[in-house]
């Protein structure tokens, strides 16, 4: 009779299982430093340009309106008395009633709150400035004003200039005095995601008015 001799098989020891262990750990660390910086890039990015956008929104808002109150063309820049009603800007009909507006959290022109804006805040400086010399501000107005829209997030902060002029095409009377619609701004808001995943942004339209 003959016998052969069986193969032993050779087990993991508990040394080799640990150091599987500690291996697998740095990998999955690794993964998740990964991850999370990728997710903080993404939430960076998203405040980087949420901010301009927001700018650019109530820019939009405030080039809709006229130059100076036809009542008070030369009077003080800031809303007329009458004006201001809580939270909502829809008898706001001029370029300075938005002088000194501050949001601790971002509304529209109606007063509701714009979804997923919260953590901005947008304040509005209004000043008359020099024609030639836009950078030097006047205490009288010279027919020019210096909008400047400033939007502060968590992680950014964003500065939106613009320049109105009371000669400007929307300023003429139109050349037939009737019922006419014009259209002088486009306000955007666009829902990428969840509900409190939005974009708002906006832009004005420098329509041409027929003038005698």
């Amino acid at each position: 009779m003959t016998f052969r001799p069986t193969s032993s098989r050779r087990a993991i020891t508990i040394v080799e299982a640990a150091v599987s262990v500690v291996i697998v750990a740095v990998l999955l660390v690794a993964a998740l430093r990964t991850l999370g910086a990728a997710a903080r890039a993404r939430t960076v990015q998203a405040a980087q340009c949420q901010g301009p956008a927001l700018a650019r929104q109530l820019m939009a808002e405030i080039r809709q309106a006229r130059y100076a109150d036809d009542l008070v063309p030369t009077g003080p820049l800031g809303p007329e008395a009458g004006e201001v009603v809580g939270k909502d800007r829809t008898a706001f009909d001029d370029v300075d009633d938005y002088n000194g507006l501050s949001e601790s959290s971002p509304r529209g022109r109606d007063g509701t709150t714009l979804t997923g804006a919260g953590n901005f805040k947008r304040d509005v400086t209004v000043e008359w400035v020099r024609p030639d010399q836009p950078d030097t501000v006047v205490a009288t107005d010279s027919g020019l004003k210096r909008i400047t829209i400033t939007v502060t997030g968590s992680t950014s902060k964003a500065t939106l200039v613009a320049l109105v002029s009371k000669y400007g095409a929307s300023e003429q009377t139109p050349r037939v005095r009737t019922r006419t619609t014009y259209v002088t701004g486009i306000n955007v808001n666009l829902k990428t995601g969840g509900e409190s995943s939005r974009i708002y942004s906006g832009t004005g339209i420098p329509n041409q008015v027929a003038v005698p």
